[in-house]
Parts: C-alpha cells; sequence; structure tokens
C-alpha cells in the first residue's frame, strides 16, 4: 500500500476501486471504475452485478460516485459522516489525523488535496483519540 500526505493527493485518487453497500442484500460490495469509462458494481455475497458507462461522477460525499449508494466504510461521528472510498483512502485519513505534525510542501499544496478539503472537526485535535477509534471499527467491518 502507499503512502500519500494528504497535503498532495486528491479525492479522485481513490476513485478505481470503491467500498459499498449493496443495494440487494446491505452487505459489502464493491464499484469498480475501468479506464474504459465502464463501471462495475459486484456484491461478493448475493452475486449481484450491474453495470453502466459513466461519464460524469460526484465527489465529496458519503456516497459511491458513480451510482450513488452508501459507502461501506462510513459512521456517524458526532459532527458530521466520517467516511472513506476504501482502506487505501481510509490509511491516509488515519495517518492524517494521527500525525502531531502535518507536513506541507508548498509548492505541492493544492485547494483541492484531501488535506485541505478536510472538515475541521476531522483535523481538530480534540477529536483524534475518538475518530482513530472509529477507524479501527471501521477497519474491522
Amino acid at each position: 500500500m502507499t503512502t500519500y500526505n494528504a497535503y498532495e493527493i486528491t479525492l479522485d485518487a481513490f476513485i478505481a476501486k470503491i467500498l459499498i453497500v449493496c443495494p440487494k442484500c446491505t452487505k459489502k460490495a464493491q464499484v469498480v471504475d475501468h479506464s474504459d469509462g465502464n463501471t462495475i458494481l459486484t456484491c461478493i455475497s448475493c452475486a449481484y452485478n450491474t453495470s453502466k458507462k459513466v461519464a460524469f461522477y460526484q465527489l465529496g460525499t458519503p456516497k459511491d460516485p458513480f451510482f450513488g449508494h452508501p459507502l461501506w466504510l462510513q459512521k456517524k461521528f458526532k459532527d458530521g459522516i466520517f467516511w472513506a472510498y476504501n482502506l487505501e483512502h481510509l490509511t491516509l485519513l488515519e495517518n492524517h489525523i494521527a500525525a502531531n505534525r502535518r507536513a506541507r510542501d508548498i509548492t505541492k499544496i493544492s485547494n483541492r488535496s484531501i488535506g485541505s478539503r478536510l472538515p475541521k472537526w476531522v483535523t481538530s485535535k480534540k477529536n483524534r483519540k475518538e475518530l482513530l477509534q472509529l477507524i479501527d471499527a471501521l477497519k474491522k467491518r
């Protein structure tokens, strides 16, 4: 698994494979975006399968940006909904939240970066312990 700096990567880096709640059985399913523009939703539990060509997607919500289904890796927190597209995204968030100092290279900073777009409650030191516990629970899901 690659280690990223949250200030040097954007959310769309994590959309190739997204974990979602299956719309049929409510167990874990995945959405895979292929380079040919075809996006496939597959559930391992019930074998639900669908695909579509995607020209546009909506990023930045606790739903998959292609089909609009709820993400598997999400949990309500006192200040909002904490979510991640997949385990790699969750690990990036965990590392960012756990960091005592968040290094930023000003030559690589983008206002579109994950680090610059996170809500204040996610980056607040007062929520660190609870959010790391929440992330641990999501990893075990």
